[in-house]
């Protein structure tokens, strides 16, 4: 029998990408997998304490918006330039989709 661990690593694994549509961004599509406690502390660990709540979901959008292969639309660097040219908006429409649980029929497949 499996472990309970490696189980919850697995339903993880298995969790098909969710995708958020952007009008703001000429109807780009951005994909993501709900945020883990790991990724959750890097986004942390990588802005300085007084760091405003624009900018944690900023960089919630850097570091967990995705392309439809699953790999990071943003580099770590560009944080700075979707503080200043993206709207707060739709960074925090983004960041609150990717922050999201998994919703229950998810789960409940598992």
């Amino acid at each position: 029998m499996a472990r309970l661990i490696e189980k919850i690593a697995r339903i993880y694994d298995a969790l098909p990408l969710r995708s958020i549509t952007v009008p703001e961004w000429e109807n780009e599509k951005i994909y993501y997998k709900p945020v883990t406690g790991e990724q959750y502390d890097l986004a942390n660990n990588l802005l300085s304490p007084d760091a405003t709540g624009p900018r944690r979901n900023a960089q919630l959008v850097v570091s967990g918006a995705l392309d439809a292969n699953g790999a990071r639309v943003f580099a770590d660097d560009e944080i700075d330039v979707l503080m200043s040219k993206g709207f707060i908006g739709t960074t925090s429409k983004i960041a609150t989709a990717i922050s999201s649980v998994v919703p229950p029929e998810v789960a409940a497949k598992n």
